[in-house]
This record gives C-alpha cells, structure tokens and sequence, in this order.
C-alpha cells in the first residue's frame, strides 16, 4: 500500500518526533516535579566533582559594647554619653551638720550641697527630688574601697565615708553632669538643661553590656554590686 507524502514516517527513515503527544526523549512530564533530564541540582557534584555542602549561616550579631562608669565623671558632648571610673570626692564643713556618717545608715538617702570642701551631704526621705544618692555602704576609714562598681563617694572629715548609688528610676532625667556632685540634678525630660536620660534599671544584674548592649539607644551605663543593680543611660527624650 503506497503512502502519500507527508502522511507519516517513510520505512527505514528515523523518526524525531514522538506519537500519540508522547514527550521526546529528554523532555519533562507536563506536572512532573522531577528535574529536567542534563540539570544539576544543588549540592549535586559534576562528574570528576566533589560533593559540595550548601552555605553556613551567619552566626548572630552579639550586642554592642558599651562602657561603664560613674555617672559624675560623665562627660556629655553633643549628648553623648562617656562614663569614666573616677569617683568624686567631697568633704563636709568642718562646722556643718554631717560631722560623721554615722547617723546615715545603708538605704538611706542623702542630698548633696555646696561644692568641693565645703560639700555637706544631708539625710533626706528617699522620695524627695533632691535625693539624687542613695547609701549602700557605709565605711569607717576613706581607705576603704567601696564595693566592686560604679559607686560615688562622700568623704567625712573624720575619716569616714559613704559609698553611694544613683537613687533613680527609668525615665528620670539629669542635667549638670560634668560639673560637682552637688550640681547634678533631676529635672523634667523635657527641659533644655536635661543632658541624660535613664533608659532603664535593672535589679540584680551587673553586666551593663548584657543589659544595656540590647538597647539601640543606649549610649552607656554603670553598675553597682551592693545592691546589685545596672543603670543604661541614653539622650533626654520626651515620655
């Protein structure tokens, strides 16, 4: 039986398509979720190739460091905070009120005034603003050294002193940072003076990068060991 021409494969010649819509050798199934046929996949070594491993992760970025130190020895440039380790030290009157430190005991809170020598440190009741101290130790020789941290000190003429703290919370803001200890103070986050801000303050805690580090508007911190408890310091803002 001749065949007419065009109507299909001659006897004896190769055919390269394929019936019935059969997919030609190579090609992938319509659907099919396999590779196409000459592709690699990854991890999948060429011939004479190594296996490779696909990429590591990045390890996790570690918090920023932050310096400590006493908040006295801050010094604010362009509302940057730079805490120093100096602590400052005060003497009373030879006449005034605070002949000794004995009357002050661990938890009071004292307030600061008059400047270098003449610096008189008096009781107060913790909540009043002007009580920017708070005792934690209460020392019979100045040789002693405070606790490990960040304390500030007052220094009696009778040879004793008081290791002090900053009696703060989060929110509050300071202003005179790099002038006496008698000149710092608290005053609204609002104001023009306020050069620093408690971001926050963490009971029982030492490790001000841990603490602070985490903040993204943190600028530095400082730290107390008695009690224990970690101060991060940033730029005044409303609240």
């Amino acid at each position: 039986m001749s065949v007419p021409p065009g109507s299909g494969p001659q006897p004896g010649d190769f055919h390269s398509g394929s019936a019935y819509g059969q997919p030609q050798y190579g090609q992938q199934q319509p659907g099919a979720g396999g590779p196409v046929f000459g592709e690699q996949q990854w991890g999948e070594p060429r011939y004479g190739e190594l296996p490779t491993a696909p990429p590591m992760p990045l390890p996790p970025v570690p918090p920023k460091k932050l310096k400590a130190g006493a908040v006295v020895a801050t010094v604010v440039v362009a509302l940057a905070v730079v805490a120093g380790a100096v602590a400052l030290v005060v003497m009373p009157r030879p006449s005034g009120t605070t002949a000794d430190g004995g009357n002050v005991a661990v938890g009071h809170c004292v307030a600061v005034k008059g400047s270098d020598d003449l610096a008189v440190a008096r009781s107060v009741d913790c909540s009043d603003p002007k009580a920017l101290w708070r005792v934690a130790a209460n020392l019979s020789s100045t040789s002693s050294p405070c606790p490990d941290g960040d304390y500030d000190e007052y220094h009696y003429n009778t040879g004793t002193k008081l290791c002090l703290v900053l009696n703060v919370e989060a929110g509050d803001c300071l202003s005179n940072l790099d002038g006496e200890m008698s000149a710092i103070s608290k005053v609204t986050c609002t104001a023009s003076e306020a050069e620093l801000m408690i971001l926050r303050v963490e009971e029982g805690a030492t490790d001000v990068d841990g603490v602070c580090g985490m903040l993204g508007d943190a600028l530095g911190g400082a730290y107390y060991s008695e009690p224990a408890r970690v101060l991060c310091f940033g730029q005044p803002q409303a609240v």
